[in-house]
């Protein structure tokens, strides 16, 4: 049973959540069907489509995730960084010097779930890295839905011109996938609660990086 199964079977009042359009997932495994490959194990996906191409589509900034098996989570981000901060910062990582956080946001237009890593790359001023979701994105549900039974999740950075940095695992504690789920739960509600009309993501992820800018 899904995530939204689960949700629909406890908050009846609650229509079943869109989704925008298909998942990764779910492309490259009509692509895999049509060349006869349907065995082929899912954590192969990847050799089908690039990270770079989700990078390339990225603005500045910003971050994309999704669940390419059933046991691992990627989150992909387009960073202004130069070489040296990337080398910093994966150094960073590789030493435990990151948090990650989960937070939900009710704004007027949108419910917004935020990712915040924080990378410890120097004594003062941290690197962060932002995630702004969209709940109704196929593959941010398939992320989340994944996420408490993912036994790894890496972060995975590319500069400005989508040159990949660097790709490092995160720490996947039992905290952040609760509180991954617990903010879904809450933006689902929120989300009904905003006239369809009046629903605009790109509305609330401006207002919100207006109010609360990263740097």
């Amino acid at each position: 049973m899904g995530i939204l199964d689960r949700l629909r079977g406890t908050k009846k009042e609650l229509p079943p959540l869109p989704r925008r359009g298909s998942s990764i997932k779910e492309i490259v495994a009509a692509q895999l069907h049509d060349l006869g490959l349907d065995e082929l194990d899912p954590s192969q996906l990847r050799t089908f489509f690039s990270l770079q191409d989700i990078a390339r589509g990225l603005s500045q900034g910003n971050s994309f995730v999704f669940a390419p098996s059933n046991t691992e989570c990627f989150i992909v981000s387009r960073q202004s960084m130069a070489p040296n901060e990337a080398r910093d910062s994966q150094q960073a990582i590789c030493q435990g010097k990151v948090t990650l956080k989960c937070e939900f946001h009710k704004l007027p237009t949108y419910p917004l779930v935020r990712f915040l890593i924080t990378i410890y790359d120097r004594p003062t001023d941290p690197y962060k890295i932002e995630g702004l979701f969209d709940i109704t994105h196929p593959d941010f549900q398939d992320f989340v839905e994944t996420l408490p039974q993912a036994k790894k999740l890496t972060l995975n950075v590319y500069g400005g011109e989508a040159e990949h940095y660097f790709s490092e695992e995160l720490p996947l504690s039992r905290e952040f996938a609760h509180a991954v789920v617990s903010n879904f739960n809450r933006a689902v509600a929120a989300f009904y609660s905003v006239p369809e009309g009046r629903r605009s993501f790109d509305a609330a992820c401006s207002k919100f990086q207006r109010e609360h800018p990263l740097f």
